[in-house]
């Protein structure tokens, strides 16, 4: 990805908001960001969970991903 699509490195490297679902620490938001790829230490780490991503409409509208065009030759 890092070679080919470097755009969309760049995206996931970016902190989303993601649903807590109901795990809510009093005086916080439903939501808290994170990115999906990240670098800690020379090690990359991955968190994906489209539902948490995708869950509640109501603060989602506040960050959406960007539309990204596929590049050719992309799959």
């Amino acid at each position: 990805m890092r070679r080919r699509r470097p755009d969309l490195l760049r995206v996931l490297l970016e902190p989303i908001e993601t649903d807590r679902r109901g795990e809510v620490p009093e005086g916080g938001k439903p939501y808290f960001s994170i990115p999906v790829f990240n670098w800690h230490e020379g090690l990359l780490s991955a968190i994906y969970q489209r539902q948490y991503i995708e869950s509640d409409g109501a603060f989602l509208a506040l960050r959406r991903l960007p539309p990204l065009r596929s590049s050719p030759g992309s799959v």
